[in-house]
């Protein structure tokens, strides 16, 4: 009980009033487990609902920003017909950008009745591929919900919700025996990197 958690893939925001309902933003990695230089490609699942009759809405227009410690990795528009988005992440490593998201490139159509908004035709995905996921630790995906049940229906004052996802890292590590025998161990950390891993060989 005295225990605090976290999903590792998956995370929705708390919800908010809009036009009699109590709507919120969801966000799911596939796989949920994503270890940095083991997934090549990932579905990034948000879905806009509301929690009252869990039904999405349509004609969506998200803005989805990628962020990771206080970086901005990506920032696009997205048109999505039936309230849950689906964006493949591919992660590329190797940015030599000082603001990562420079590096960062989208693909999918744009809607004529959504401007500058990326879209899936038929039953394929929007892509993002850049600096994101190849990096351990805690990504913040922020969505704003910049309109609903019409492509062209903007809301006065757009919907903003915050997401977080963890991504894992394998770190090497060698200990010590009491014997003087070195063991090679792997921690996995889904938070952040570990410092200064010392062993205490005498228990």
């Amino acid at each position: 009980p005295n225990a605090f958690g976290h999903g590792l893939g998956g995370d929705m925001a708390p919800p908010i009033s809009f036009g009699g309902m109590s709507v919120t933003v969801s966000t799911q990695l596939d796989p949920a487990d994503i270890t940095v230089g083991e997934v090549t490609s990932a579905n990034m699942k948000i879905r806009f609902f509301d929690t009252i009759t869990d039904k999405n809405l349509d004609k969506v227009t998200y803005r989805v920003e990628v962020w990771r410690s206080g970086d901005l990795l990506a920032r696009n528009l997205f048109y999505d017909l039936d309230g849950t988005l689906d964006v493949e992440i591919k992660p590329e490593s190797g940015c030599k950008e000082m603001e990562l998201w420079k590096c960062t490139k989208y693909y999918g159509s744009e809607h004529a009745s959504a401007p500058e908004a990326l879209y899936a035709e038929g039953s394929g995905r929007t892509q993002i591929k850049g600096p994101i996921f190849d990096k351990g630790g805690l990504y913040n995906i922020k969505v704003d919900i910049e309109g609903a049940t019409s492509p062209k229906a903007l809301l006065a004052d757009r919907l903003s919700y915050d997401t977080f996802v963890s991504v894992a890292q394998d770190q090497d590590f060698f200990i010590t025996t009491a014997n003087a025998q070195e063991i090679p161990v792997v921690i996995k950390t889904y938070y952040d990197e570990v410092e200064n891993f010392k062993f205490d060989n005498s228990d």
